[in-house]
């Protein structure tokens, strides 16, 4: 029995390390945090991380010129852009209605924002 218990123990710690990620490579954690760093923005961009933007459709709130259909727009330091990388569908979100404020990280270059996330607030 005292056995039983011994082997339940060693098992019991050897599956929290594996399971926190301890034993082994010691030094793959700090390896993988630093690959998954964003990357800094080359020259003509601008990084968001987490920013707080008003976004609204392109053609119906913010009458861009040669937007002709409900686009997703951002407007970041007062100036609209067209949104990439979104499925938001400004229409159907009460976009062309009225603006609403969003969370968005991204990229900013060429006047576009491209978006890996967007929460609508």
């Amino acid at each position: 029995m005292k056995r039983f218990v011994l082997l339940c123990g060693i098992g019991l710690i050897a599956l929290g390390l594996v399971a926190c990620g301890g034993g082994g490579d010691s030094g793959s954690s700090a390896e993988t945090a630093s690959d998954t760093a964003t990357e800094t923005p080359t020259a003509g961009e601008t990084h968001l991380a987490a920013q707080t933007v008003e976004m609204g459709c392109g053609a119906c709130t913010y009458h861009m010129d040669g937007v002709e259909t409900c686009t997703l727009a951002a407007k970041v330091d007062g100036t609209p852009m067209l949104v990439d990388g979104s499925d938001i569908d400004p229409h159907s979100s009460g976009l062309c209605a009225e603006p609403k404020m969003a969370v968005v990280t991204g990229d900013i270059a060429d006047g576009r924002l491209t978006v890996t996330e967007v929460v609508l607030q």
